[in-house]
């Protein structure tokens, strides 16, 4: 099917892929305002078209633009709904990319622990724990793991694990 971009005709798909690179480019130049609008019908026309792959790169974009606009509770939601559609079609396993699994779920465990959801922050790691077995041990995905951890541990008060935790990440990173 056909829509319009400024005049033109283009194919649903085609459009798409311009409302991406406008989100990517409004983003480059912080002008995360235009970026959210054209990601908003970015993740609309890729959920219309059953787009999976897309609504995950989608909603990654804009779970970061809304990290840095303060923006955490939407960021969360967002790593979450990149997740299910990720997750889609591999319900009760890892799914087919285990290393935006974690970085998914490592980033909703970040925003929630921003948020005070200490215990759903500690699940989504125990998750991102679970899938990490499907990718390179001195990962970057592992490293996130260990740091959003040791930021849980330090604040139940479990200090020397907590810093156990940072240092595996920091070696890392």
């Amino acid at each position: 099917q056909e829509g319009r971009i400024e005049g033109r005709h283009v194919l649903r798909e085609q459009r798409l892929r311009v409302l991406y690179v406008l989100g990517m480019a409004f983003t480059a130049d912080e002008d995360y305002k235009n970026a959210l609008h054209h990601l908003d019908e970015a993740i609309l026309l890729a959920g219309q078209l059953g787009d999976d792959d897309a609504l995950v790169e989608l909603y990654y974009l804009r779970c970061a633009i809304n990290g840095c606009i303060g923006g955490f509770e939407s960021a969360s939601d967002d790593y979450r709904a990149g997740l299910a559609s990720l997750r889609k079609y591999t319900p009760d396993g890892p799914s087919q990319d285990p290393s935006m699994e974690i970085t998914l779920l490592a980033g909703a465990a970040g925003f929630d622990y921003y948020l005070g959801r200490f215990e759903l922050a500690t699940e989504q790691l125990d998750s991102a724990q679970q899938v990490s077995q499907y990718v390179p041990r001195n990962s970057l995905e592992a490293a996130n793991i260990y740091w959003i951890r040791s930021h849980l541990l330090r604040s139940q008060g479990k200090l020397d694990e907590a810093l156990l935790y940072a240092k595996l990440g920091a070696d890392i990173y």
